[in-house]
């Protein structure tokens, strides 16, 4: 069946303090306020718009969320980058600002990092150029990777 998507709404985080993740990911991402929830007199989200690009990211007060997600550690999200470069350049800003940063791994066409938020989730900043439609990645016991081109997940179409 095709579904006329046109991108995302947002993407949505648990947070434990809604002014506090706003005001990191608008200084991080370069992000504004475009929506505040308020519910019985207390602030319980906010969305945040990037002007450039429209990407939106929605904050939700954790202690009203319907059940209580854990993510730190796990990276929610990917912000792509224009170039490698641009990664770099993140990295330097983030070292500059006091902003933690998790390694910085430069591989054939593009760079990665990843950025805890105030509450330990993880927003990967990368880019990748030259990446073919479908790519596999798996990772050995001692941390190696190594790609493959056939797919081991089945009854999906696969990207062409």
């Amino acid at each position: 069946m095709a579904v006329d998507i046109v991108g995302f709404a947002h993407v949505k985080l648990p947070v434990t303090d809604v002014g506090r993740s706003a005001r990191w990911y608008a200084s991080l991402l370069g992000m504004r306020l475009c929506m505040e929830i308020v519910e019985q007199g207390q602030l319980r989200g906010a969305e945040l718009v990037e002007p450039a690009s429209g990407i939106k990211i929605a904050l939700r007060d954790r202690s009203v969320c319907a059940g209580q997600p854990i993510l730190g550690g796990f990276d929610v999200v990917a912000v792509e980058l224009v170039s490698a470069e641009a990664v770099h350049a993140m990295a330097e800003w983030c070292a500059d600002n006091d902003v933690e940063i998790i390694g910085i791994l430069d591989f054939p066409g593009g760079a990665a990092m990843d950025v805890p938020d105030p509450d330990g989730t993880v927003i990967r900043i990368h880019h990748a150029s030259g990446r073919p439609p479908f790519l596999g990645v798996e990772t050995g016991a001692q941390g190696e990777t190594d790609t493959y081109a056939t797919p081991r997940l089945t009854g999906v179409p696969v990207a062409d």
